[in-house]
């Protein structure tokens, strides 16, 4: 049976990253936990991580002493463990589903709920979540969103580098005057607007640098120009 749900278990593309190198740099299965951060509806995975384990090409055999012993280090450590909700293991070369050695290890796990992650070294996963609060039920074949997370200190290099390299270049400013000669011809000329006016603009106008038109029309008359843009 399909269900809809608008749950969402994310995770960091650091942190993806490395769970499936722990599955592609072992030969044979393998498997760790995760911890996990809960906003409503959102499941973030934040952590994963290992513990010492034997393993063969189709289990992986976890220890009450090893688990127990990757627990007291994350606390030496000055971390959680209150919120180690994410089992996860692999299939190696194998396709991903969940075995019955798989089910009996979830179902063992009596916790108020909990990830779990198959994969293998294609890449594939599976993904469900169980839920015991406030009854059980278990999810499967979840989408993993995972997120592009930005690297902050390469883009702070990246503005410091910009800022003593880079200059905006800065153009000079001119305004075009059009007159009419004695044939009735209508000409411009930049230069002579920055001649004439100069002394006028700058004290007169400089607060309208880029609204030229904004001069006064009696000045442009007695220039004897008949358009000013």
């Amino acid at each position: 049976m399909k269900y809809k749900t608008d749950l969402s278990i994310e995770m960091d593309k650091q942190i993806y990253d490395k769970l499936f190198l722990y599955i592609e740099h072992c030969d044979q299965e393998i498997a760790g936990f995760g911890r996990v951060k809960r906003n409503g509806n959102v499941y973030k995975i934040y952590d994963v991580f290992i513990v010492d384990q034997e393993v063969t090409s189709t289990s992986a055999s976890l220890t009450a002493e090893s688990i127990g012993a990757a627990m007291s280090e994350i606390v030496a450590q000055g971390g959680q463990i209150d919120d180690v909700y994410f089992h996860w293991h692999s299939h190696a070369n194998m396709d991903v589903f969940w075995s019955s050695i798989d089910e009996n290890a979830i179902a063992t796990l009596e916790l108020p709920f909990l990830i779990s992650l198959v994969g293998n070294k294609r890449g594939q996963y599976k993904l469900r979540i169980d839920s015991r609060d406030p009854f059980y039920l278990c999810i499967d074949d979840m989408a993993l969103k995972v997120i592009e997370k930005k690297d902050v200190l390469l883009e702070e290099l990246v503005k410091v580098e910009i800022a003593s390299k880079v200059k905006t270049k800065v153009y000079p400013l001119y305004h075009v005057v059009y007159h009419q000669n004695q044939d009735g011809l209508i000409t411009s000329d930049r230069d002579t607007y920055r001649d004439l006016y100069e002394t006028e603009y700058n004290n007169e106008y400089k607060d309208t640098y880029n609204r030229p038109s904004y001069l006064n029309t009696n000045v442009k008359k007695k220039r004897g120009y008949h358009g000013l843009y």
